[in-house]
């Protein structure tokens, strides 16, 4: 065996071979994922499927029992998939540094960072907040808030940022100025959320009057992908103020029609403790039905649902049983480490007006801790499997409740109608010791993508959250990938090779010299090339037969004459057999 111009050191499944040549190509097990440093800060910014990534730090805005993305059931993360693209984008508020804009970042696997921060509200110092985010099959994002400074104080505004990739990188343009999609009628409308059919349904839905004299549920739809708003209408009208706190609605498209389900919580049945309704969207008629889904049984107010729909149509919710002893008619208990917190349970709709009776989700924790679980949000995969992130404290008491230590993040996944947990573990970083910064408001993505629906590694769902110490400003934004809990393809054997890869290069941008994986599964003739934008090439890195197994070679920045090449975009090209891919490198002298 033998590779022109490269010394291989190989490390094969079965013995040890040694090739001639002048740079090693060197045989590595898989990356395992590695943890956040302990002060809270990842100066790396690593690939999301290898750690827990920063995704921007010291973020003006957060209190107590309040976080740059507030809230959780409005979707403040999104993957978009289009093409050979596949990267989250995540969205946060700010203050005043900011000019109270909210912002967003997205994931570039070519540069290999997150994306200085972008602007898509541009309100020139007006309050803004509260957003969500959705993304379509063309990798557009769609964005909905609400804004101060309006006759009625705070309205309901939509825009998008539209995704070109021409120039071989990932590029959005904000559409401004943003649409007002609310209504000037003598009430705040607040707190949206957000969910899209297809390329061409968006529905928004919100609060209709201000915080504690809500009085309706509103909506506003579009059919056309953004462009134009069918216009301003009412989801539920309670005919007075709707009795209870905190109801922040979440929604979830049916994927096999163009109906719509909401989720929210208040006192429906009158006994003063708040319950769990669903809301329906027949897009047919366009007309809404109210339906229980769950009656408080105890002054512990039912609040804070998180609701997906099945590939099967069926609505899941998995919501919060609130510690206040008030009913939550005028507040919810909450920890300033953080928000809201409870015992979660789940429920699935069985039919017309009927719900399964709520079951309690235990994570296999002490149980007390259970008891303080955070704000819940929830993703479903394609399979029907139920998703969902939380916060939990170190350690808390069973006599009165009591949280201690810091929260850190947890998700878990459920069974499809059996209620079968899988716990996947913390997904923060958070060690005992630093009992003053906290985690707060986890989101997880809506969709869950298993198997061959997204690159290899890259299953599972991503989850955002911000970190803050003592429980003020400023705050951290930070993202990790989570991996599937149960198997979503068949399990190999030892003997069976792994599929053809080319991995992005690490570090990207690059100086000096980045490191080039890959993977091949048997003794195929391979090349690795270098390539100038122009198509020509630069560098032979490796030309033979290395045997099955992983790679990884070094790319000093020099061309076939040991000379510096010009800093800029590069490509290298990975041929085995039949098996061609391309990736990019940003080279900075």
């Amino acid at each position: 065996m033998k590779l022109v111009g490269l010394l291989v050191a190989a490390i094969h499944l079965m013995g040890i071979g040694f090739l001639s040549g002048n740079y090693p190509l060197q045989n590595t097990d898989i990356l395992l994922p590695t943890v956040g440093a302990e002060s809270g800060y990842i100066i790396e910014n690593p690939p999301p499927i290898d750690s827990i990534c920063l995704v921007f730090p010291g973020v003006d805005y957060g209190d107590q029992a309040s976080s740059p993305q507030n809230y959780v059931n409005a979707k403040h993360i999104t993957n978009v998939m289009v093409g050979s693209y596949y990267f989250p984008v995540v969205i946060w508020e700010t203050g005043s540094a900011w000019g109270s804009q909210s912002l967003f970042s997205y994931w570039d696997d070519m540069f290999n960072f997150w994306s200085y921060p972008d602007s898509f509200t541009s309100n020139n110092g007006i309050d803004t907040g509260r957003p969500a985010i959705c993304s379509d099959s063309k990798g557009n994002l769609h964005f909905c808030w609400h804004q101060g400074g309006n006759p009625d104080d705070y309205e309901i505004f939509y825009t998008r940022a539209i995704l070109d990739t021409s120039a071989g990188v990932i590029q959005y343009t904000v559409e401004r100025p943003a649409q007002f999609i609310s209504a000037t009628n003598g009430e705040e409308e607040q707190f949206p959320a957000m969910a899209i059919y297809g390329d061409t349904l968006i529905m928004v839905v919100f609060n209709v009057g201000s915080i504690q004299s809500e009085k309706a549920i509103g909506y506003n739809y579009s059919t056309d992908g953004g462009n134009t708003w069918v216009g301003r209408d009412i989801v539920y009208d309670h005919g007075g103020i709707i009795p209870g706190s905190w109801q922040l609605l979440s929604i979830g498209t049916d994927p096999n029609t163009e109906d719509m389900w909401v989720a929210s919580n208040f006192d429906m049945s009158g006994d003063g403790s708040m319950d769990i309704l669903a809301h329906h969207w027949a897009a047919a008629t366009n007309t809404w039905s109210t339906e229980t889904v769950a009656n408080a049984t105890s002054m512990h107010p039912y609040a804070i649902p998180a609701l997906v729909v099945d590939y099967s149509s069926t609505p899941h919710i998995i919501f919060q049983e609130n510690h206040t002893n008030t009913g939550g008619l005028t507040g919810l208990t909450v920890f300033y480490a953080s928000g809201p917190f409870g015992q979660l349970y789940y429920t699935y709709r069985l039919g017309a007006n009927n719900w399964l009776a709520p079951m309690k989700i235990m994570l296999p924790l002490n149980t007390a801790r259970n008891y303080c679980s955070g704000h819940p949000s929830a993703g479903i995969a394609t399979d029907n499997t139920v998703y969902f992130s939380t916060t939990l404290p170190e350690s808390a008491s069973a006599v009165d409740t009591s949280a201690y230590g810091n929260f850190n993040v947890h998700y878990a996944e459920i069974s499809p109608y059996t209620g079968a947990l899988s716990y996947g573990g913390q997904v923060s970083s958070i060690p005992p010791s630093n009992d003053s910064t906290n985690t707060i408001y986890p989101h997880i993505t809506y969709y869950v993508p298993l198997g061959s629906q997204v690159p290899a590694g890259m299953h599972g769902p991503g989850i955002t959250w911000c970190q803050m110490v003592n429980n003020f400003q400023p705050a951290d934004v930070y993202y990790t990938h989570s991996d599937t809990l149960v198997p979503v393809e068949e399990t190999k054997t030892i003997s069976s090779p792994s599929p053809i890869k080319l991995y992005q290069n690490y570090p990207n941008p690059a100086r000096e010299k980045t490191m080039i994986r890959f993977t091949v599964p048997n003794n195929n003739n391979i090349s690795l090339n270098i390539y100038d934008i122009s198509g020509r090439l630069v560098k032979t890195l490796a030309n033979g037969i290395p045997g099955a197994g992983s790679y990884f070679v070094v790319w000093d920045g020099k061309n076939e004459e040991g000379k510096e090449v010009p800093g800029g975009i590069y490509l290298y090209t990975l041929r085995a057999g039949a098996y061609t891919e391309t990736r990019k490198i940003l080279l900075i002298n």
